[in-house]
């Protein structure tokens, strides 16, 4: 089984700090009754212009010079590492690998965002992060652009579309003959979904 460690610093970097984290980690799974068998550690390359991130190998560090999203070459490897822990042992739920990669240091911002997905009960729920999930507050200007206000609409319609599987009728008018749901309204509602999903 494969852990994935995001760590948002490069701590590890000082002299004598990665060995000691790695025997530190082994002693963890050891605990846990996992075996460590070895680890992938990868920089994060984020772009300075257009903020996103995004991991490589060492070999490949150097092949970057500029950002594959927006082409600046305002480049830094200072966000950290993703790190990828094999071990072996016993059978463990994902709930329980979301727990032992926080136990091992993850970042918890993404050990808490998988343990939501995993309770809504999302598939590949523990996934390392491909962009930047949180940015400083946005500006006046951003706060006011149309794409801005159309996105925070789109989270709230959304989570109203969520909320039909349990809807119930309140008034017998909403009821149709047959004892189900039969509202105009509904029926209007789901021909725009169908057209526009």
């Amino acid at each position: 089984m494969i852990f994935n460690i995001d760590l948002d610093t490069k701590v590890i970097d000082k002299p004598r700090w990665e060995k000691i984290w790695i025997k530190t980690r082994k002693a963890i799974l050891k605990e846990l009754g996992l075996k460590f068998v070895r680890y992938v550690k990868k920089p994060s390359i984020k772009c300075k212009d257009c903020h996103r991130s995004w991991v490589v190998s060492e070999n490949e560090l150097k092949l970057f010079k500029e950002c594959k999203f927006c082409g600046s070459k305002n480049l830094t490897t200072s966000r950290g590492y993703h790190i990828q822990i094999e071990a072996n042992g016993r059978k463990i739920t994902e709930t329980e690998k979301n727990m032992i990669e926080w136990l091992l240091g993850c970042d918890e911002m993404k050990v808490w965002l998988t343990q939501q997905k995993l309770e809504l009960g999302i598939k590949n729920a523990n996934l390392f992060f491909s962009e930047v999930r949180w940015r400083k507050p946005q500006s006046k200007e951003c706060r006011t652009c149309p794409y801005i206000l159309i996105l925070k609409k789109i989270g709230e319609i959304s989570e109203l579309i969520n909320s039909l599987k349990d809807w119930k009728p309140r008034k017998k008018r909403c009821l149709g003959e047959d004892g189900y749901p039969e509202c105009g309204a509904k029926a209007n509602v789901e021909e725009i979904l169908l057209k526009n999903l």
